[in-house]
């Protein structure tokens, strides 16, 4: 069994999979807060289709974990370059992502963070809530900063660059703003995706 307090936002994000255990929230009484504690102690090993404003997602749900780190979904790279650690990327086909970019509202509905790097066609692991935990070198690589995450910065889906991530939010009529999340260190980022605003 594995134990998770979870935000009450990945908890609605994933919340058409089908379990084959009921969560349980601990204490039994109460409405659910962000911070609950949920236990879930088996995932149904299938394959189910979840739909998104943004098209339908088929999902391996032995490859959706929630525990550890956070939530996370196994995906494939749908475009011809490797997508890299800690990019932000959106459904862009059955199956597949792409680098997510908030020049559009199609192109920013995030997914999740790439928690390693996915060569074109590869399968890997994404994190749609929790913490990503990469090397500073590897977030400058998709924040254009230098040494790393600023602390305590809140980070939004990049309007000029896919995948990348930004401090600064978009303002301009037409892109979207995306809340990706906050760093709680040089290298490690809360990762709590909000829907797309459409300035």
């Amino acid at each position: 069994m594995r134990r998770l307090a979870i935000a009450t936002a990945a908890v609605a994000l994933w919340s058409s999979v089908a379990l084959a255990q009921p969560i349980s929230r601990l204490p039994p009484a109460g409405p659910v807060s962000p911070t609950d504690l949920i236990v879930i102690d088996q995932l149904r090993p299938t394959s189910e289709q979840t739909s998104s404003p943004y098209g339908t997602f088929h999902i391996a749900l032995q490859d959706l974990g929630i525990g550890g780190g956070g939530v996370t979904a196994r995906v494939t790279n749908g475009t011809a370059s490797t997508i890299p650690a800690g990019s932000a990327v959106y459904i862009s086909g059955s199956d597949t992502v792409s680098l997510a970019v908030a020049s559009t509202f199609a192109t920013s509905g995030v997914i999740g963070l790439a928690t390693k790097a996915i060569a074109a066609g590869a399968s890997e692991i994404i994190t749609a809530a929790g913490f990503v935990t990469l090397s500073t070198g590897e977030w400058d690589a998709v924040t254009g900063q230098v040494g790393g995450l600023t602390i305590n910065g809140l980070y939004f889906l990049s309007p000029f660059t896919a995948g990348y991530l930004t401090t600064v939010p978009p303002t301009t009529p037409g892109q979207c703003n995306v809340l990706i999340g906050r760093a709680l260190s040089s290298t490690t980022l809360l990762v709590a995706i909000q829907p797309p605003i459409l300035l």
